[in-house]
């Protein structure tokens, strides 16, 4: 199927026409498919049965407004393009569309029914001036084709294109951006508007813009949180009081070790010992003990009562010499200053986390747990050094091995540094003067911005948004420079076209195709001056004389040569059309017909040559209707477009009801002639199931069956008058007197209404119909078998009453 063409066609309401749906109707046999409108299409159907009517759906295209006698219209057209046509989009369309019905009669030659009407004039090119028509093929060329990609056309269709495609870039860069600060702006869980500390409730990206500048401006650096903290607790209400913090002297532990080492490893010996004592500590000690207390006290024992000899007291006196008496002295020394030491540290008071700013608490919090753990280590460490002096002093005489101790001095001192800066810290905010809270929360809010131009990197956004415009803008004016230099160019062509336009030739070109006709070139249609108007009208002539009472089979010659001719008008030539031509022809005789059919073979369906040398048609799409079957028969031979296919199909009404299209049938299709389409369809009645679907045939099935036996019957008994043919009926049916009777009845009710009214309210009644139809067959097979044989065959059918 070409571009741009109309496949389908449902009509909702439209006259005759109700709730037809194409899938459901139009559909091939056998295989059941949907059939679809090809490039060249050629219906048929009887007077009244819908083809006309059709026709006006296709006339609203080209007038591109609905006709005013139909109510509520309602059709969709399905084409071959993205969108369908419907009667809401029948202004909107793109289509070129020329349709040749009765309207086209009314709107263009009224004086053909009409004496007093008029035939509108119309112009096509001149040919005189070569050099005009030259310049204009140039112009032409130059502005080429966009769909052929050539000339102007194609530049501008294309830079088109490209505009669009840098438009939509920019338009999508600046959205991603504008959504970006309205989020900063506006999200109710990140957006500035709601942030409490700010208090902007009506901030928007207009004021975030204004801030993204001025944050720029005055160079705004990015706060880290502890910074931003600060700044919120410098600005709070109720001020905090400043907190003192004497923290003890820690010693080195390390030092302390050292020094008991060095006493432990101390080792002496008595003047005179005693080697029991040296064997016994705690027998040692309880004599140095006594010793103590007795020397220069008492001359007897204090525990047995015996007497102190003088030599027993200087034996005790050589064993615990003066030296050991130095380093229990030194021993003792160390302990104490431990236990003081140890005492010092146990007591130390550090400062509740509460009473700090609120962005120092919880590093305080945990710097005060973590140097009251290393004090419980150091106490615990010092505890077992002096437990090591103590075992010392229980044998003064003895060396003892050296302790050792992982030191966390350098941790304690550092953590009592952090806390000291801390406090040092909160302090500073407490002792500073107060703040303009207005100035902080405005220094917050642009450091917030500055680090959301950070994040987003916005510069480059704005740089890419920046550019992505320029580049539109520049291709924009370089779009509007083709514009103008195509308009210009248009320009032209429409003032080298008014050079050339002269309605003398539309009437010379209705002359040519009426020269070929069998008026012999006396019909002329001619242009006459309307005086001091420069404009012409047009009339008939014959034999150079103004004519009047033209015939029928005239009327519609000259009214046909002149739909050819308006194709050719100046405003008409542009593009390919699709025609539609609704019954050229009405009460012509055979060589009328001939020479109808002639013009659009010749005009219209027969292919030319391009510009390299391809065979082409002139038309997009056309559609023939007729009611006539030996023109249909010509038809038939019509010249088949090279692409896009050739279709048929029959318009059917049921009775006085809806119309439908359907696919033309085979025998309709193949044998064009009315004789055998009327045999046809008596046939379909003689098959009481085919009432369903073909209720038509039924309907006519008097007019087919008196038209059929008229035509086959003369053949038969041919004879001088038509009052003979109720003889030849009879004549065929005389070994049937009854059947004969019958078929006469039936021929002038159903074929008469006009006689038999009380007929035309009662219903069809099929089956008496399908009696009569397979009698009608079976007399005609008994008459001439191998005539009937053939009759069958040009239906594509079999014999019903063939023996299997």
């Amino acid at each position: 199927m070409e571009k741009n063409v109309f496949q389908k066609i449902d009509i909702n309401n439209f006259g005759n026409y109700s709730n037809f749906v194409w899938k459901d109707e139009v559909r091939d046999y056998p295989g059941n498919n949907i059939v679809e409108f090809k490039k060249l299409n050629i219906i048929y159907g009887r007077n009244y049965s819908g083809k006309t009517t059709l026709s006006r759906i296709f006339r609203s295209l080209e007038k591109k407004q609905l006709p005013s006698r139909f109510e509520n219209p309602s059709f969709t057209i399905k084409t071959t393009s993205s969108g369908n046509i419907s009667q809401n989009s029948i202004s909107t369309h793109d289509y070129d569309v020329r349709v040749y019905n009765k309207d086209f009669l009314d709107e263009h030659l009224s004086f053909l029914k009409d004496e007093t009407g008029h035939i509108k004039p119309f112009a096509i090119l001149g040919g005189e001036n070569t050099l005009i028509e030259a310049s204009i093929k140039e112009i032409e060329d130059f502005l080429g084709d966009a769909e052929l990609k050539t000339g102007l056309r194609y530049e501008y269709k294309k830079n088109e294109d490209k505009y669009q495609e840098l438009k939509t870039k920019q338009e999508n860069l600046k959205k991603e951006l504008d959504q970006l600060l309205f989020d900063k702006a506006n999200n109710s869980k990140t957006g500035i508007k709601y942030n409490t500390q700010y208090n902007l409730p009506t901030y928007d990206t207009k004021k975030l813009n204004q801030d993204i500048k001025e944050a720029k401006t005055l160079g705004i650096e990015i706060l880290d949180e502890n910074s931003r903290l600060n700044l919120l607790s410098s600005i709070k209400a109720d001020a905090l009081l400043p907190i003192l913090f004497l923290h003890p002297r820690f010693q080195d532990a390390q030092a302390i070790v050292s020094a008991a080492n060095k006493l432990l490893a101390k080792e002496i010996k008595p003047t005179q010992a005693i080697q029991e004592l040296l064997s016994n500590d705690l027998l040692q000690n309880w004599v140095r003990t006594g010793y103590s207390l007795h020397k220069d006290i008492r001359q007897t024992c204090g525990f047995c009562g015996n007497l102190l000899s003088e030599s027993t007291l200087d034996r005790i006196d050589s064993h615990f010499s003066k030296e050991s008496k130095m380093l229990e002295d030194e021993v003792n020394r160390l302990i104490s200053s431990i236990d003081d030491y140890i005492k010092t540290i146990s007591i130390i008071s550090l400062p509740n986390p509460i009473k700090f700013y609120t962005q120092f608490q919880k590093i305080f919090s945990d710097l005060s747990e973590e140097l009251i753990k290393q004090r419980d280590l150091q106490i615990k460490n010092l505890t077992f050094i002096k437990n090591i002096l103590g075992k010392k002093l229980e044998n003064i005489f003895l060396k003892v091995d050296p302790v050792y101790i992982d030191s966390n001095d350098e941790l304690i001192e550092r953590l009592v540094g952090d806390v000291s800066s801390i406090i040092n810290s909160h302090n500073k905010i407490c002792n500073a003067p107060k703040p303009d809270s207005t100035t902080i929360l405005k220094n917050l809010r642009l450091s917030e911005v500055a680090k959301f131009v950070n994040d987003i990197d916005y510069e480059k956004k704005v740089d890419c948004i920046n550019s992505a415009e320029k580049e539109t803008i520049d291709q924009r004016n370089y779009l509007d420079k083709l514009k103008s230099e195509r308009d210009g160019k248009l320009k032209d062509i429409d003032r080298l076209r008014t050079q050339l336009l002269d309605e003398r030739k539309g009437a010379e070109k209705v002359n040519e195709y009426l020269c070929h006709s069998l008026s012999g070139g006396k019909l002329k249609l001619e242009a006459v001056e309307i005086d001091g108007q420069n404009t012409y009208k047009f009339k008939i002539t014959r034999d150079n004389v103004e004519a009047f009472n033209l015939s029928e089979g005239e009327c519609s010659l000259i009214a046909f040569c002149y739909y050819l001719a308006k194709l050719n008008e100046a405003s008409s030539v542009v593009r390919k059309k699709i025609l539609y031509i609704d019954d050229p022809i009405s009460s012509l005789d055979s060589n009328h017909i001939f020479f109808i059919y002639s013009l659009i073979e010749k005009y219209l369906a027969q292919s030319i040559k391009d510009s390299d040398n391809n065979d082409i048609n002139i038309y997009e799409q056309m559609f023939i209707s007729t009611h006539n079957l030996e023109f249909l028969k010509y038809l038939k031979k019509i010249s088949s477009p090279k692409t896009g296919g050739k279709e048929s199909f029959v318009i059917t009404r049921r009775g006085q009801g809806n119309s439908y299209i359907k696919v033309m049938p085979k025998y309709l299709r193949n044998y064009i002639t009315e004789l055998n389409y009327l045999f046809g369809e008596i046939f379909t009645c003689s098959k009481s199931e085919n009432f369903l679907k073909e209720h038509h045939s039924f309907y006519n099935f008097g007019n087919n069956l008196r038209k059929f036996l008229e035509a086959y019957l003369f053949f038969k008994y041919p004879s001088d008058t038509d009052s003979r043919n109720f003889d030849r009926v009879s004549e065929f049916f005389k070994d049937e007197t009854s059947s004969e009777v019958h078929v006469q009845r039936l021929i002038n009710e159903y074929s008469h209404v006009g006689e038999f009214l009380d007929r035309s309210s009662q219903p069809i009644d099929s089956d008496e119909i399908t009696t009569l139809a397979n009698f009608v067959l079976k007399k005609m097979r008994e008459n001439d078998p191998v005539q009937f044989s053939h009759f069958v065959k040009s239906i594509g059918q079999t014999d019903p009453f063939a023996v299997q």
